[in-house]
């Protein structure tokens, strides 16, 4: 242990200690408050470049003032023999202990604490501060329930040496970003996919990167390989397994684009359930675990049937039984949620049934073209010999034997593949030029097993016992209808099986965006509780922003079984401003010319908040005028006014 000591800090104990700096316990003498005194290890604080690293990532956190942040107090000079960092001390446990010794009882707790993680990151990402090694060790939770980030910036110190002198990984390779494991330059997304990781641990009790060593980690993180939340964890929804994923997107660009982004998305999935105050839901949760549990339950399925009867009187079936399955995680037994899918069910057997009629009443006039015609007499057939007993002339059919011939001869029909149905089609339509007794003669002795197959199975039937009546030969010669039948008109073939459909992951922002698939409106993008089921083909996708006039577009391909994903954000409608000035003056916007005085400006919204922050700056056409700047905040639609002060 160093000097009792340091600078005007009393140390009292030790608290623990990692790869940068040991922790303790210490009395800031001048305030008379309690802080947490962090040391850097002697062979980290004995290079003076690291020394100044340290003081300017300090000094830039000192800086982030919000209630999920550790408030940075004090840090030592680079000129100092001793390097330190004096916090504000937590009273409290990390989140790595309390999920090893306690554990998220519900999936929802973990974003209940991932929503104000992701606003303090949206915070620090605001005024230029990246973590850079955001993980359960460095979350904090205090006795009163609540979350706080700590050691901003403090991973920058070592950059330059990504080993500590005993070899190991500076920082925990389970939570490395992809970009920062190919030394790439970090960026805030960084740390979305950090707090993703941590999320996923949240959620389930593990790490979505998972090995013996971390040569086998690191490798799972550049190829994205990790099973689903929901593997692990079945109370995990498809809603939430989307967020996650898309936080531990491989690509950079496939992540939220920002922290307020993912705020925005966390917090509007808590919305989706009723649930709006996090802080007091926070507090709850960290005090009595398990009767905020036995509190929650109930009200997370009332809020579901709510949702799951308005998806069923709006006939929104994959939505309805979405819900169904989040209900039924939840309570097995919901007799709603029960119903609801049983009858899905039902209603789905019963177009299976009419299909499967519609395509055998379909068969009927191949049946009829079979059956019925051979017993017609032709020119190629011999005439009938009166000399013969009148039990040896040909007979009438019988319609008992022409029914049981029926009978089997459809369900031969509807046994056999699409190719044999088509070659016995065309074996009837080439013999029917000539006699229909040659036509169907024709099709019975074709190479045709599986109909071969069936007419065996037909001649082993024993025959009806009921006599017959007899028929004189000049009956047998007569014409009958069955001889008009035509042949050479194409049967309709059962209906072939629908196709299985592919899965289109829509990812629209504003979440309030309208979605419409070829011209039908689906609802809003924060109403869906998972991604799209739609047929194979091409379908035209419109996110709109009614209130705005704005819309995306977007015209996909979906195949069977195949999943895509449809990015759409629909743009923000300008603002227009109008500099007043009473000398005619140029007009520049962060830094370019955007026109002149008292003509309309429109000014561009890019990013996903309906906002923007701009540098006006107005330069007077008279020489002796002095320019005027400021900064401003415009929203989307916005028509404001600015006086300028000449």
């Amino acid at each position: 242990m160093p000097s009792r000591t340091v600078a005007h800090y009393e140390i009292i104990d030790e608290l623990g200690q990692g790869g940068m700096a040991v922790v303790y316990r210490a009395r800031d003498g001048r305030l008379r408050r309690d802080v947490a005194l962090k040391i850097l290890h002697e062979h980290i604080a004995s290079r003076e470049e690291n020394r100044v690293r340290f003081e300017r990532e300090a000094t830039a956190a000192a800086r982030l003032q919000h209630p999920n942040i550790v408030q940075v107090y004090a840090c030592a000079e680079p000129s100092a023999e001793v390097g330190w960092l004096a916090t504000e001390l937590v009273d409290g446990f990390t989140l790595r202990t309390f999920v090893e010794d306690t554990g998220f009882r519900h999936p929802v707790a973990a974003v209940l604490v991932g929503v104000v993680l992701a606003d303090a990151l949206a915070h620090a990402h605001e005024r230029g501060v990246i973590h850079r090694d955001i993980k359960p060790e460095n979350i904090m939770i205090s006795r009163e329930g609540t979350p706080k980030l700590m050691d901003f910036g403090l991973a920058r110190v070592l950059d330059d040496q990504r080993l500590t002198m005993t070899g190991s990984l500076l920082g925990s390779p389970a939570h490395m970003s992809p970009e920062m494991i190919e030394g790439e330059e970090l960026r805030p997304t960084s740390d979305i996919f950090a707090l993703g990781t941590v999320l996923y641990f949240m959620a389930t009790g593990r790490l979505p990167f998972e090995g013996n060593n971390p040569a086998v980690v690191l490798n799972a993180i550049l190829r994205g390989d990790f099973p689903p939340a929901s593997a692990h964890n079945p109370r995990v929804d498809a809603p939430l397994d989307d967020l996650i994923n898309t936080c531990l997107a491989r690509r950079v660009e496939d992540r939220f684009a920002s922290a307020q982004d993912l705020r925005e998305a966390l917090d509007q999935y808590l919305r989706t359930l009723g649930i709006t105050d996090h802080r007091r839901e926070l507090a709850a949760f960290f005090r009595h675990p398990d009767a905020w549990l036995d509190d929650l339950l109930p009200r997370l399925v009332d809020r579901l049937l709510d949702l799951g009867r308005a998806a069923r009187d709006e006939r929104r079936t994959g939505a309805l039984l979405r819900i169904c399955d989040r209900i039924l995680t939840l309570d097995p037994h919901q007799p709603d949620a029960l119903g609801w899918v049983a009858g899905v069910e039902a209603g789905r057997r019963r177009r299976r049934v009419g299909l499967l009629l519609a395509g055998i009443a379909a068969t009927s006039a191949l049946v009829v073209a079979l059956v019925l015609l051979p017993s017609t007499p032709t020119a190629d057939d011999p005439s009938p010999d009166p000399a013969l007993p009148a039990q040896a002339q040909p007979t009438q059919p019988d319609p008992e034997e022409l029914e049981r011939h029926a009978a089997a001869i459809r369900q031969a029909f509807t046994r056999i593949d699409r190719p044999h149905q088509l070659a016995l089609r065309a074996t009837v339509r080439q013999n029917a030029s000539r006699s229909v007794t040659e036509a169907v003669r024709a099709a019975h002795h074709a190479s045709l097993d599986p109909i071969r197959a069936s007419l065996a199975d037909l001649r082993t039937q024993p025959r009806p016992t009921s006599p017959r009546p007899r028929t004189t030969p000049a009956e047998a010669a007569a014409p009958t209808e069955t001889a008009e039948t035509d042949l050479t008109e194409e049967p309709t073939l059962p209906p072939e099986p629908e196709p299985e459909p592919g899965i289109v992951q829509l990812r629209i922002w504003p979440l309030t965006a309208v979605i419409l698939v070829n011209g039908t409106s689906v609802g809003t993008a924060q109403e869906l509780d998972g991604p799209l089921r739609l047929p194979p083909g091409r379908h035209h996708i419109v996110a709109r922003l009614p209130e705005l006039g704005t819309q995306a577009e977007q015209t996909v391909t979906v195949e069977s079984g195949r999943r895509i994903d449809v990015p759409l954000v629909v743009p923000w409608r300008p603002a227009r401003i109008t500099v007043d000035a009473s000398i005619a003056s140029t007009v520049f916007l962060d830094g370019r010319r955007a026109g002149r005085s008292r003509e309309p400006i429109d000014v561009t919204i890019d990013g996903r908040q309906p906002q923007r922050t701009i540098h006006l700056q107005v330069i007077p056409d008279d020489t002796f005028g002095q320019p005027w700047e400021t900064r401003l905040t415009v929203r989307t639609g916005e028509d404001r006014r600015i006086d300028a002060p000449f």
